[in-house]
């Protein structure tokens, strides 16, 4: 998990910090719902983890 949240800083770092904040807003607002775990489902399987 730990390498999964550095992967996730550095795609952060690279954007500017309004773009930051909507994108972890956005995220946020999702948490829990079966849109965000189909989401997590999505991105796992992008990653090769899954």
């Amino acid at each position: 998990m730990e390498n999964q949240t550095k992967q996730i800083e550095n795609i952060l770092s690279k954007l500017d910090e309004n773009t930051q904040i909507k994108v972890l807003l956005e995220c946020a607002s999702k948490i829990g719902t079966k849109e965000w775990q189909e989401a997590i489902d999505d991105l796992m399987k992008r990653m090769g983890m899954k």
